[in-house]
């Protein structure tokens, strides 16, 4: 158990990050949307991950590194979207239907990556019970 907290000490640290980051009332202290809130969450989640990837990548298996990987680039970049693009918030006053389109698009787009993600955690699982 120690050795697994040991090796995934970034995963772990990501959510509680990314809870203390969503709890905290940045809104106080700068003009941020709920939104941009959220991003910046989810945008630390999604560091962890990388982070991980580059401090252990000597001593993961090569579908672990890539499991750590994909999964940090997609939850950063769904927080960095969401940080600049207010307006993907449903309930967005001022919306048009450009805009409407592009937040379809990129809502078929997150949702077609996690399956190839999906797939890549379970190799990642079959890589490590051969270990």
């Amino acid at each position: 158990m120690q050795r697994f907290l040991r090796q995934n000490v970034f995963v772990l640290l990501g959510p509680i990050l990314a809870v203390a980051i969503a709890s905290f009332p940045l809104q106080l202290h700068m003009s941020l949307s709920r939104y941009q809130h959220y991003g910046l969450a989810i945008f630390f989640w999604g560091f962890c991950y990388i982070w991980q990837f580059i401090w252990f990548y000597r001593v993961t298996q090569l579908w672990t590194r890539l499991s750590f990987l994909l999964t940090g680039l997609y939850l950063a970049s769904a927080g960095f979207l969401f940080y600049l693009n207010p307006w993907l918030d449903v309930s967005a006053d001022l919306i048009t239907s450009q805009m409407r389109t592009v937040r379809l698009i990129l809502g078929v787009t997150y949702l077609a990556m996690t399956p190839p993600i999906f797939f890549v955690w379970f190799m990642s699982y079959l890589e490590e019970r051969k270990h």
